[in-house]
């Protein structure tokens, strides 16, 4: 059974600061999610930073869906909704300053097959890098954008592997940012 587990920042300690009029950004969310069954999609909505229970392709209360190393956006091939996304490349590292999508966004969603491997096109098909000598995959540095009815929401890829070592465990941030 899929579990997301939510994990609070490590700087959530009390300071004495200067109250200002400005908001502090909502906290940044870690979630795993167990998407090793190769034969079971796993459904998840980012407003509510849960898996949704009996979803399928047709309900729109899902954004992402992910089953091994796959993530699928609600829409285009994937889904009913109309979810899009835009992968902002060489940016994984300044994720925690990113507050804003870039203003050359351009946003896609999944996609039929068209390199003939007899899989879709999915926006955030290639958040990895695969080491064939390892067989181990490790999050490319990019940053997702995914926008969803309930707002914009920045996505990295943490992790693929649980605490011992088992795939398909796919550990991530995410955080609205409009």
């Amino acid at each position: 059974e899929a579990t997301a587990e939510t994990e609070a920042p490590a700087d959530t300690e009390e300071t004495d600061t200067e109250e200002t009029d400005t908001e502090e950004p909502d906290a940044i969310a870690d979630y795993t999610v167990d998407s090793s069954d190769s034969t079971t999609w796993v459904y998840f909505n980012l407003n509510d930073g849960a898996i949704v229970p009996g979803a399928s392709d047709s309900s729109t209360d899902w954004d992402i869906k992910m089953q091994r190393y796959v993530i699928a956006l609600n829409s285009g091939v994937s889904g009913e909704g109309t979810v899009q996304g835009f992968a902002e490349v060489g940016s994984y590292d300044s994720y925690g300053d990113v507050s804003e999508v870039p203003a050359d966004a351009s946003w896609s969603v999944d996609e039929p097959d068209s390199n003939n491997d007899g899989k879709p096109e999915y926006v955030l098909g290639d958040w990895f890098n695969y080491d064939f000598a390892t067989h181990v995959l490790t999050p490319k540095d990019v940053i997702y954008f995914i926008e969803t009815p309930d707002g914009v929401f920045k996505l990295r890829v943490v992790d693929y592997y649980n605490d011992v070592g088992d795939s398909g465990f796919l550990s991530f941030d995410s955080e609205i940012v409009q």
